[in-house]
């Protein structure tokens, strides 16, 4: 009657679309998070605070961000948003391709800056859509398959950069 994971949800379009979305932005997430600091202390030779910083940049660009973002989808079409979002997110990955060893701490805090000015605009309204359709009984659902289809998105992505950088040094 209450299954563990209700298969059911994906019969709604918005919610099954928004979860394989959920994927993507895991993976985005999480492996440029595991690969930055990875880099900037093996290659480069910094120390785990200065790779730390790198990022926190980011994570203060998130602070600022996401309220807002939560206004002004209020304001704007959520596709208009996400769109918006998925090319701030190419931008940041698009940027990580000049990645060499002649890179400034400056130039690796802002590919994590540009990846994360695209975040809450995906985040915001891809959270909302995922309800739409769905009875407020299972909402609970929602909530737990949304972070468990981030995190799997998570975990293929931190596992395919991470193979992707030995197979390199290899």
């Amino acid at each position: 009657e209450h299954p563990i994971l209700d298969l059911s949800l994906y019969r709604k379009r918005n919610f099954a679309i928004t979860q394989i979305i959920m994927l993507v932005i895991g993976a985005a997430l999480y492996s440029t998070t595991v690969m930055i600091p990875q880099f900037l202390q093996e290659l480069m030779g910094y120390t785990a605070a200065e790779a730390g910083l790198a990022l926190s940049l980011g994570g203060l660009v998130l602070m600022v961000l996401f309220p807002i973002v939560g206004f002004l989808g209020q304001k704007f079409d959520p596709r208009v948003m996400i769109t918006i979002g998925f090319g701030l997110l190419t931008l940041g990955i698009w940027r990580i391709g000049g990645l060499n060893l002649n890179i400034t701490f400056w130039d690796a805090a802002s590919w994590r800056v540009i990846m994360v000015l695209g975040m809450p605009f995906l985040f915001v309204p891809i959270s909302v859509m995922s309800y739409v359709g769905i009875p407020q009984a299972k909402n609970n659902e929602v909530s737990g398959m949304t972070a468990l289809a981030r995190n799997i998105g998570g975990s293929i992505g931190v596992s395919f950069v991470s193979t992707m950088l030995v197979r390199r040094a290899q």
